[in-house]
């Protein structure tokens, strides 16, 4: 029986798609605005999209952005770190950093990748896919061998991205935003129904179904409610599961535990506040969720690599450039 020969990166099957970002790109300079280490990302106009092709053998010290970022090399391995874990990340792959981690990246003498960066919010937005969030809140790698399942089509997606953005149409960013909520969509059905996971065999279709929904509920609820003194007993309730089951059903689905997750959602509407130079730290403390501002500090330190003054000072600095290029123009 002859043998089949199975691409590892379908998106590079076409040497076409990296020879029309490779003269693209070349009729522009896209300049990095860092402050510190916080990297404010540019978008075309009007859109909440930037994807692109990096062969330059540089890598990238630590930094952060707002955006998810989507990394998929095409040749070579990198070395990925994000917020002390490190990934090797090959040909074929697929790596997402979430919004906010700290991150680096090293190159190899020789590769190349594609990276997209976006604004998740624009999916979140669809009623029922909060429940996606969940899968994004720790770093994601999809290859043959952690989602063995769903790995081709995921591939073929990212393929389809690439040539959705050279289109550059007016329908160009819709387009892709539905390929990523099918993408994460993939993947959320995927966690649901591994074996080993919340049941002792997968789950049939009707299953995933009925734990999305339920899950879905759940994190619409966190998001309502993350401010409020929450306990894992009241939000198993809310999933009509008991705390032990509902505990290693959202760890499997969300790869941290309840408690880290909270922390996490409470952390990112700091940020938002924090943006807002009326409100003081004890205010945006309390309106998050935390308790005291020691434990808000401590806590957004950890999480973010510095603490919540230095955060918004950062920002203020990036506004005041920002400001300071529209009255140069």
């Amino acid at each position: 029986m002859p043998q089949t020969t199975i691409n590892p990166a379908p998106y590079t099957a076409n040497q076409e798609i990296i020879d029309q970002y490779l003269v693209r790109q070349s009729k522009y300079v896209y300049v990095r605005s860092l402050a510190d280490d916080l990297e404010s990302v540019e978008y075309q106009p009007g859109s909440s999209l930037r994807f692109w092709y990096n062969n330059d053998m540089n890598g990238f010290e630590p930094h952060w952005h707002s955006a998810y970022e989507l990394i998929a090399p095409t040749e070579g391995n990198y070395l990925a770190t994000v917020s002390g874990q490190t990934f090797e990340l090959s040909p074929g792959d697929i790596f997402l950093i979430p919004s906010g981690e700290p991150h680096s990246l090293k190159a190899p003498t020789r590769g190349g990748r594609f990276i997209l960066l976006f604004e998740f919010d624009q999916i979140l937005a669809v009623k029922g896919a909060s429940y996606l969030e969940s899968c994004m809140s720790q770093p994601l790698l999809i290859n043959r061998s952690t989602c063995p399942s769903i790995y081709d089509e995921e591939a073929e997606l990212i393929s389809q991205i690439c040539w959705d953005y050279l289109r550059d149409d007016s329908l160009r960013d819709i387009t892709i935003y539905g390929r990523l909520l099918t993408f994460f969509l993939n993947y959320g059905r995927d966690r649901l129904s591994a074996e080993g996971g919340y049941t002792a065999s997968p789950l049939s279709h009707s299953g995933q179904r009925s734990y999305a929904e339920k899950f879905s509920a759940v994190f619409t609820y966190l998001d309502r409610h993350f401010a409020e003194d929450l306990t894992l007993e009241g939000v198993a309730a809310v999933a009509g599961f008991s705390k032990f089951h509902f505990s290693r059903t959202f760890k499997q689905l969300s790869g941290c535990n309840f408690y880290e997750y909270l922390c996490h959602r409470r952390i990112k509407s700091s940020e938002a506040l924090l943006m807002k130079p009326e409100l003081s730290i004890s205010q945006i403390a309390l309106q998050s969720g935390f308790s005291s501002v020691s434990t808000f500090n401590r806590t957004f330190k950890k999480l973010k690599g510095c603490t919540p003054t230095q955060y918004r000072g950062m920002f203020q600095v990036r506004l005041d450039n920002h400001n300071q290029g529209e009255h140069i123009k």
